[in-house]
C-alpha cells in the first residue's frame, strides 16, 4: 500500500481546531436589522459574522446601493456606505440591504438590514475671507482660494452671483474654488472698494451666502477726479505673547476729509506674503478714533509655539453716495506685523523632521514596508507618508500615539479609510498604485511619533483561497507563501490508488517579534475540501502534520492564517507524498 505524508515545518502558528464533518453554513447572529445614516456623513458599522466550521468568508452586499460595501474586519464583517442627496429625497428614505457571507465550501448565508438615510442637517460654512486686499503696488491680479465646510455634504457648489466684470472663481476641489480678478485701469479709476457675493449650495437645500469686499491698496496717483486721501492709521505692533488669552489689537484711524466706513484685522498662522491665506475680523469702535479687534489665541491647551502675522486696513467715506471716491490703506503697507505666541512657560520649539515638507499628499514621504519611520515631528500641519499596493495587497499602519487620528488616501487621494484617534489602520487595495496616510495637524497636534508600516503582498500562488483554486504542490517545495488577514491558502495533493502516507513541513517568518501562538494552523482535507482529516502540530517555528490514507484522489492541505489583528507571516513549506 502507497503512503502519504503530510509535513507542514516552519509555521509560527498554532494549531486549528478541528472542522466539523459536514460543513455547516454562515451565521449573521446579532446582527443589527435596522441602522441610521445622514447624507454625506459615512456609515461605517460592525456586522457579527462568524463560521461554525472556521472557513473564510467571502463578504459582499447581495442587493442594495451600489456604493455600499460589506468587507471583513476584526469583529467579523464591516458595513460602509455614505449616502448622497438622492438616497435620502427630501424626507428621508429607507433602504434594504442584503448582506451575503460565503464559506466557499457551499455554506451560504444572508441578512437584510433595513438602513433609514435622512436627509442633511446642516448648511455650508464659509472657512475664508470676507475681505480681501489687492495691492497694486505688488501684483495686478487677486488670486484668491474661497471654500466652505459643510460636513454632511460631499460636495458644495460655489458660485459668483454679483461680482465686477472680470472677476471669475473657478472650482477646482469639491468645496472650494479659486477667484481670479484684474481690475482695469478704468475700474481703478472708478473705485477702490469693490464688492462680489458668492452662493454656497450643498444641493440638498443647504444655502450660504457670502458678500465679499476686494480692497485696492498701493495706488500711486488720485484717479477719478477724488480728493483721494486715504485714512491715517496709527498701530503699536505686539510683541511676542505668552498665556491664554486672545490677543487685542488696538489701533487709532482716522481720516481727514470724512469718517472711517470700515476697519479690518486681517490674520493668519500660514505663510505672511500669501494674503489668501489671512483670516479676518471687523474691527470695533468704543471710542472716536479708536478702533479694537481680537486675533484668537492659536496655542490654548497645546505646547506649541506659533508665529501670527497681521496687518490692518481700513476704508474711508469720501463718497458718501457710493463708493467710487472712497480710499482705503493698509498697515503696514507690505508685508505684515509678527509675533511670537507661547503657552504658559514659553512652550518648547518645535523643529521641523526630516520628511518635511510632507504638508500635502503631493510631497508624502515613500515608506518601504516593513518599516518604523519616526521620530516624526508633530508641529500643528499635517503630515503624509505613502505606501506602494499592488490590487489586494494588504496594508497595516499602526502610530504609537493614541491621540493622533489618521486617514488612508487612495491613489486619487480621496479618502478610501478614516480612523478616529490612535490605534491602528488596515485595509485591503481596491486598485494599485499608491496610498497616502495623513496624519492631520489640525494646527494643534504636537510632539514626537512613529508610524509603524507592513505589508501582505500577494503571493506567487494566489489564488489558492478555495478548494477550486487550490494550488498543485509541484515538486513539493512551496517557497514564500503569505497569509493575510487570516486567509487561507490550499495545495493539491494527489494521492495514487492504494492510498497511503502524506507528509508535510512548512516552516513561518514572522514580520514581528515574539510567539506565533495563535498566528496559523495547518489541516488535511480530504479530497473535495470538505471534510477535515488531521490537524498539524505546532512546535517553535514549525507544525508538521502527518496521516496515512487509503483512497486515492487530490487531498487538500490548508494553510490558514488566525491573526486577524495584523499582517500575517510568509512561509515555506515541504509536501512530500509516499
Amino acid at each position: 500500500m502507497n503512503r502519504a505524508l503530510i509535513t507542514l515545518v516552519a509555521l509560527t502558528l498554532s494549531a486549528l481546531s478541528c472542522a466539523d464533518d459536514a460543513n455547516r453554513a454562515p451565521s449573521f447572529s446579532g446582527a443589527p436589522e435596522r441602522l441610521e445614516a445622514r447624507v454625506g456623513q459615512l456609515l461605517d458599522v460592525s456586522i457579527p459574522v462568524s463560521d461554525p466550521d472556521g472557513d473564510a468568508l467571502t463578504l459582499s452586499v447581495a442587493d442594495g446601493p451600489p456604493a455600499a460595501k460589506f468587507e471583513a474586519s476584526f469583529e467579523g464583517g464591516r458595513l460602509t456606505w455614505s449616502p448622497q442627496g438622492s438616497d435620502a429625497g427630501t424626507d428621508g428614505r429607507e433602504h434594504a440591504l442584503v448582506l451575503m457571507a460565503d464559506d466557499g465550501q457551499g455554506g451560504v448565508a444572508t441578512h437584510e438590514v433595513i438602513v433609514a438615510v435622512q436627509p442633511p442637517d446642516g448648511v455650508p460654512e464659509f472657512t475664508t475671507s470676507n475681505q480681501r486686499i489687492l495691492d497694486l503696488a505688488v501684483d495686478d491680479t487677486l488670486v484668491a482660494r474661497v471654500g466652505v465646510k459643510d460636513d454632511d455634504s460631499l460636495e458644495v457648489s460655489l458660485t459668483l452671483t454679483e461680482a465686477p466684470d472680470g472677476m471669475s472663481l473657478d472650482q477646482d476641489e469639491p468645496k472650494s474654488g479659486v477667484l481670479v480678478w484684474t481690475p482695469t485701469g478704468s475700474q481703478i479709476a472708478e473705485q477702490l472698494v469693490w464688492s462680489a457675493t458668492i452662493v454656497a449650495d450643498d444641493g440638498t437645500g443647504g444655502v450660504a451666502t457670502q458678500e465679499l469686499s476686494v480692497i485696492l491698496v498701493g495706488v500711486s496717483t488720485c484717479m477719478g477726479g477724488c480728493a483721494c486721501e486715504p485714512p491715517t492709521i496709527e498701530h503699536e505692533p505686539l510683541a511676542d505673547q505668552e498665556g491664554e488669552e486672545d490677543y487685542l489689537i488696538e489701533a487709532v484711524i482716522t481720516d481727514r476729509e470724512s469718517a472711517i466706513q470700515e476697519a479690518t484685522l486681517f490674520w493668519t498662522l500660514d505663510d505672511p506674503e500669501d494674503r489668501s491665506n489671512y483670516r479676518s475680523e471687523a474691527m470695533r469702535s468704543p471710542s472716536q478714533g479708536r478702533f479694537i479687534a481680537d486675533i484668537p489665541n492659536p496655542v490654548v491647551g497645546s505646547a506649541r509655539v506659533e508665529t501670527v502675522s497681521y496687518f490692518i486696513c481700513a476704508v474711508d467715506d469720501d463718497d458718501s453716495g457710493g463708493d467710487t471716491c472712497d480710499s482705503a490703506r493698509c498697515l503696514p503697507e507690505s508685508g505684515a506685523f509678527q509675533f511670537e505666541a507661547r503657552p504658559i512657560g514659553g512652550g518648547p520649539t518645535c523643529e521641523p523632521d526630516l520628511s518635511e515638507p510632507d504638508d500635502v499628499a503631493e510631497e508624502a514621504t515613500l515608506l518601504a514596508p516593513p518599516e518604523t519611520f519616526g521620530p516624526l515631528s508633530m508641529c500643528g500641519d499635517d503630515d503624509h507618508l505613502a505606501v506602494e499596493l499592488l490590487t489586494l495587497d494588504t496594508v497595516l499602519l499602526e502610530l504609537d500615539r493614541a491621540d493622533l487620528e489618521m486617514e488612508l488616501l487612495g491613489p486619487d487621494w480621496q479618502t478610501v479609510v478614516a480612523r478616529g484617534e490612535g490605534g491602528e489602520l488596515l485595509y485591503t487595495a481596491e486598485d494599485s498604485g499608491f496610498y497616502v496616510l495623513r496624519v492631520p495637524g489640525d494646527g494643534r497636534a504636537q510632539g514626537d511619533y512613529q508610524v509603524t508600516v507592513d505589508a501582505c503582498i500577494n503571493d506567487f500562488y494566489e489564488p489558492n483561497d478555495t478548494t477550486a483554486t487550490a494550488s498543485d504542490i509541484g515538486d513539493g517545495f512551496i517557497f514564500g507563501g503569505a497569509l493575510c488577514l487570516g486567509e487561507v491558502d490550499r495545495f493539491r495533493v494527489p494521492v495514487a490508488d492504494g492510498g497511503g502516507l502524506i507528509f508535510a513541513d512548512v516552516q513561518i517568518t514572522t514580520p514581528f517579534e515574539g510567539s506565533v501562538e495563535g498566528v496559523a494552523a495547518v489541516t488535511l482535507l480530504e479530497p473535495g475540501g470538505a471534510t477535515s482529516l488531521a490537524e498539524g502540530i505546532g512546535e517553535g517555528d514549525t507544525i508538521q502534520l502527518s496521516r496515512e490514507v487509503v483512497a486515492s484522489g487530490e487531498y487538500i492541505v490548508e494553510i490558514r492564517g488566525l491573526a486577524r489583528d495584523r499582517v500575517a507571516p510568509e512561509y515555506d513549506a515541504l509536501i512530500t507524498v509516499d
